[in-house]
């Protein structure tokens, strides 16, 4: 008999958006000539492989000697010069714009991923472009500006915090760091400004002043303290977030710091600067499917847990769409697909991809473990994108949730016409997609003349959890796709739940068992103590060459709030006839 650890969690999901020493000479301009193809002609300058993180927001002291301006037509005052400092060569114009680490791995970062440049306006650059071109004066090309949890509430002279993501690699060698955040309130081109509420309360654009983390190696998600922001129309804005091993420096009178680098730069750390285009535009709604039927409208209906756009395949082939089960502790690739369902293009998507126990009730992030991420960086409208992310599983079997997150500046995971309050559950936001698949210990490379009608009994596990800390009453329904009752057999052991039911419908009681008679079955009125965990086993005998799917729902007060999928799923297996030549002669 073969087992199968399966976890179900019935309750409420959870979410929130949750380099290195040295430095060179500076370079001189003289010595720089950035050609029409973009290669970078410079006799005196580091090695290629000496790269270094920097900014992407738009400054006009650049090595093309370019006027950058700070906001596009219709996004802010028109023409306005942009002065953030984000090139880093002296010689270009001070002051230099924060450069972090130079000739090793980085070792502290925000998000989940990095990617080092030269400068920022000059190749080479680990992402395939420049961070920002000033010849063309567009901005905001770093494809991993991926720490901070959008959207952000910047309510206008109301005291806020947002949260993001600080990634500290083992051996780092250092424990502390500092995080500053700029926003140009008064959009004219600078960080430099402090403005005033009613009441005399200020919004200095420095908002968050060398916030000192003391943290280990690891993937932390952190709040900024307490700022009040200037922006009374929700207009759009530059914003910059920066981590370091230094205090931010000031400028040379003194003054407050403007989003500056120190001299030499900063050993390590990144920066991100973030374009915030203001209130959400209807125009923009990528998604991903919650089941075969979705279209993306929201809520969606159940099941929340069948995304057909996420699967895996032990092949690493993701044009191919059947899912194949991963085997436990073997290399497998993960695909997911990301779609824009209206005509206005969607740049610079993150997707972020991660795994915790079967079901619903999973609290962000400690439930949570991170697979990895990808980008999509520009999905046109009306159409489709599918990347792969590799992924090693752990070396356990049984039931699991996968969760895909797809974030960009234009589409917010958390806001707009794609959401309904609550915002973090699947059903409520196309941004969010679920599935539930099994992690097996053998592969399932299944021959067609291997499947026999033999019967076999596969138990699972899984549990049912009241995550509220007072009672609740809840009905659990086991519904199928195929199963053949007349020829197999589901033995459903409710454990502690005996007797708690207040109905039951479709179920025959064998003894301490519940075996279904007809679909769906269901156990209706089952009380749950406060943060009670109860532990269910299901037996399921079926010939083996049949396949089908058995779902397990729990409802409270009518709405689904969570569920699991068990499904065996056979090759697709074509019989050709065996033609006779009755002329041949006899073998």
């Amino acid at each position: 008999m073969k087992k199968t650890n399966l976890a179900i969690l019935f309750g409420t999901i959870l979410f929130s958006f949750i380099l290195v020493c040295g430095t060179i000479a500076a370079v001189k301009a003289a010595q720089i000539d950035v050609s029409n193809t973009g290669e970078l002609q410079n006799p005196d300058a580091p090695p290629p492989e000496t790269l270094y993180d920097l900014g992407d927001a738009p400054d006009s002291t650049n090595h093309a000697g370019a006027l950058m301006t700070a906001y596009i037509p219709g996004g802010g005052p028109p023409n306005t010069p942009a002065n953030y400092p984000t090139v880093f060569d002296p010689a270009t114009g001070l002051p230099p714009g924060p450069r972090h680490g130079g000739g090793e791995p980085p070792v502290v970062y925000l998000g989940p991923g990095i990617s080092l440049e030269f400068d920022a306006d000059l190749p080479p650059d680990n992402d395939g472009v420049t961070n920002i071109d000033p010849k063309a004066n567009i901005p905001d090309l770093d494809g991993f500006d991926d720490g901070v949890h959008f959207p952000l509430a910047l309510p206008h002279c109301v005291p806020t915090t947002f949260t993001y993501t600080v990634n500290v690699q083992p051996n780092s060698g250092i424990d502390d760091f500092f995080v500053n955040v700029w926003f140009d309130w008064n959009r004219n081109g600078d960080w430099k400004d402090t403005l005033k509420c009613p009441g005399s309360a200020p919004a200095p654009e420095w908002a968050v002043q060398n916030q000192l983390l003391s943290l280990g190696p690891g993937i932390h998600v952190v709040s900024t303290p307490t700022f009040v922001p200037n922006n009374p129309q929700n207009d759009p804005l530059w914003m910059r977030i920066t981590i370091s091993e230094l205090p931010a420096p000031s400028d040379a009178a003194g003054g407050s710091p403007d989003g500056r680098g120190p001299e030499n730069g900063y050993s390590v750390g990144e920066t991100e600067d973030y374009y915030i285009p203001g209130p959400p535009s209807p125009d923009y709604d990528i998604y991903m499917k919650d089941n075969p039927t979705d279209d993306g409208s929201v809520p969606s209906s159940p099941p929340n847990w069948k995304s057909p756009d996420i699967w895996a395949r032990s092949d690493g082939d993701c044009t191919i769409t059947s899912h194949q089960n991963p085997e436990a502790g073997v290399p497998t690739t993960l695909c997911v697909r990301v779609r824009n369902r209206l005509s206005t293009p969607v740049h610079k998507i993150i997707v972020n991809l991660y795994y915790g126990s079967a079901g619903l009730g999973l609290g962000w992030p400690g439930s949570w473990a991170g697979i990895g991420f990808t980008t999509i960086p520009s999905l046109a409208g009306n159409s489709e994108a599918v990347k792969s992310i590799p992924w090693t599983p752990p070396n356990i079997t049984g039931h699991f949730c996968f969760l895909a997150r797809a974030d960009s500046h234009e589409d917010p995971i958390g806001s707009g016409p794609d959401t309904v309050a609550p915002v973090n559950l699947v059903q409520n936001n196309n941004n969010i997609a679920q599935r539930n698949f099994n992690i097996v210990d053998f592969p399932e490379f299944i021959l067609c003349d291997e499947i026999s009608d033999t019967i076999s009994t596969n138990t699972e596990y899984f549990d049912i959890v009241n995550t509220k800390t007072t009672s609740v009453t809840v009905d659990i329904k086991f519904d199928s796709g195929g199963f053949p009752l007349a020829d197999g057999e589901i033995v459903v052991h409710p454990g502690p739940l005996w007797g708690r039911w207040t109905s039951l419908i479709n179920f025959n009681q064998v003894g301490v068992t519940l075996k279904p008679n007809n679909f769906p079955a269901e156990m209706n009125g089952v009380e749950l103590g406060p943060s009670e965990t109860v532990s269910v086993t299901m037996d399921v005998t079926a010939p083996g060459n049949v396949g089908f799917e058995i779902d397990v729902t729990g409802y409270k007060e009518d709405k689904v709030f969570g569920g699991i999928t068990f499904a065996r799923v056979l090759p697709s297996c074509i019989y050709m006839p065996v033609v006779l030549d009755e002329d041949a002669p006899p073998p």
